[in-house]
């Protein structure tokens, strides 16, 4: 059994479960928070019920709440964790924070992955050990594509470097492991960490 909290994010009244894992308290869904200032925010398929369910996916300079990460630029906002677009309180993951996640399953996604929104017909499921019942959101590219819908998830990581960094979890093989990219911008959910 799975000892969920509760957090409402006091500027626009939304509930979100919430989840100790090694120590720190983790957001169990996907920030669903519209307002943001800076950058792009969007719905999968445009579709605000996905919203809903899923959460939004974030540009890199909306999810760290700065016109410093938009595009591919060196993305410099100090060492320490950052607040990003999460609520006061709260802060966007540090690449040790969530390398310690996928440290702490082995990088077996199974274990961090809902039994159900995975697979197109429904087909993956994990055994959500921990509660954070990662779902497959899928992404959108620079092209304005949406992709990999109940294949893969994805959440913004902050690390000082011009590289994105983010959480993968590959549903099909089973994999979770901290990504770098810089091809072309991407827009992923955010999952936020409790300050200590």
């Amino acid at each position: 059994d799975i000892d969920y909290g509760t957090m409402t994010d006091p500027r626009d009244g939304k509930t979100y479960r919430t989840v100790v894992v090694n120590g720190q308290t983790w957001m169990a869904e996907n920030l669903n928070y519209a307002d943001n200032g800076i950058g792009l925010s969007l719905c999968y398929n445009d579709d605000e019920e996905m919203c809903e369910l899923y959460g939004r996916l974030y540009s890199r300079d909306a999810a760290m709440n700065s016109s410093k990460c938009a595009g591919k630029a060196v993305c410099l906002l100090g060492n320490g964790p950052i607040q990003g677009l999460c609520p006061d309180g709260w802060h966007i993951p540090t690449y040790s924070e969530a390398q310690a996640l996928v440290d702490l399953v082995d990088s077996n996604a199974s274990l961090l992955m809902s039994a159900k929104g995975w697979g197109i017909d429904g087909s993956i499921s994990g055994t959500d050990e921990y509660g954070l019942s990662f779902v497959g959101t899928g992404g959108h590219n620079a092209e304005d594509n949406f992709n990999s819908y109940g294949l893969y998830t994805f959440m913004w990581v902050y690390r000082e470097s011009s590289y994105m960094y983010y959480l993968l979890i590959r549903g099909v093989q089973n994999e979770a492991y901290i990504y770098n990219f810089d091809k072309y911008e991407t827009r992923n959910p955010v999952r936020c960490i409790k300050n200590k």
